[in-house]
């Protein structure tokens, strides 16, 4: 699922480095990728240039958008000018059936029902000020964006059931 960047407004957006790039483009476009070692097959995230099991060279594949909630906490107090209307809010790290866990704010869910083990699907922030450095011809993200502001977040909500 994809929403607009309005409901990130007044928030910071990272920064990608070259690295990253593409993680971020992809989340502009409605999709969940990670990396995966060519050699040894070991899942990795957050982006790295290299496997950090056998140092081989890392792909990008699509990873499924779902998992369940490994550990949580609750922010209730920051003095942040950028977050300091939006407490409280929750953090969570995702734990993905490829084997790896992602951090990300929970929305959509009041704090006190959130649970360790939760189901939670990626919820995709396109950021509508985003322009340029369009993806390749391929549909693939590129990375010559490093640098720029990103062109998508990941946040989770709670899968109904």
């Amino acid at each position: 699922m994809s929403v607009q960047a309005d409901c990130w407004e007044g928030r910071p957006w990272p920064l990608p480095d070259a690295v990253a790039q593409p993680f971020f483009d992809a989340a502009g476009c409605g999709r969940l990728q990670l990396q995966r070692c060519v050699n040894c097959g070991t899942a990795v995230f957050y982006p790295r240039p290299y496997c950090t099991v056998c140092l081989g060279e890392l792909q990008w594949i699509e990873a499924c958008g779902k998992g369940c909630i490994y550990t949580f906490t609750v922010i209730r107090q920051n003095l942040s000018r950028a977050w300091r209307g939006q407490v409280p809010y929750v953090v969570v790290m995702v734990e993905l059936p490829e084997g790896v866990r992602m951090m990300g704010n929970l929305v959509a869910c009041p704090a006190d029902e959130v649970h360790i083990g939760m189901p939670v699907e990626a919820l995709f922030v396109s950021s509508s000020a985003w322009t340029g450095g369009e993806t390749a011809g391929s549909g693939e993200p590129t990375s010559d964006r490093a640098g720029r502001p990103a062109r998508g977040l990941v946040l989770w909500h709670p899968i109904p059931g």
